[in-house]
């Protein structure tokens, strides 16, 4: 199924890059299309000692032709509230 296998070499690679408490969901639909929706840690290093961690969501769609790939982030503290703004922003995609 080339859902499966796209989700997993971005799994493999979000591994490779140091991306860590990465998760994904693989039965979504977005506008008629097979979908795919996954989350990552991400820590940012700044000048400071408060190193805040970055949450990542990412929702891959499928078309016949392309993959499109919606990225969205936010940090910890925000995760709750944001993830319901990433996904009806997600929802809201359509191909033109």
């Amino acid at each position: 199924d080339v859902q499966w296998d796209v989700l997993d070499l971005l799994l493999k690679q979000l591994g490779e890059a140091g991306f860590t408490e990465v998760s994904s969901e693989a039965s979504l639909r977005i506008d008629g299309l097979p979908a795919a929706r996954v989350f990552y840690t991400l820590p940012m290093a700044t000048g400071d000692e408060a190193i805040p961690t970055i949450r990542g969501h990412q929702y891959l769609i499928l078309s016949d032709s392309d993959i499109w790939i919606l990225s969205y982030s936010t940090i910890r503290e925000h995760e709750a509230r944001m993830t319901t703004i990433f996904e009806k922003s997600a929802r809201s995609f359509r191909l033109r």
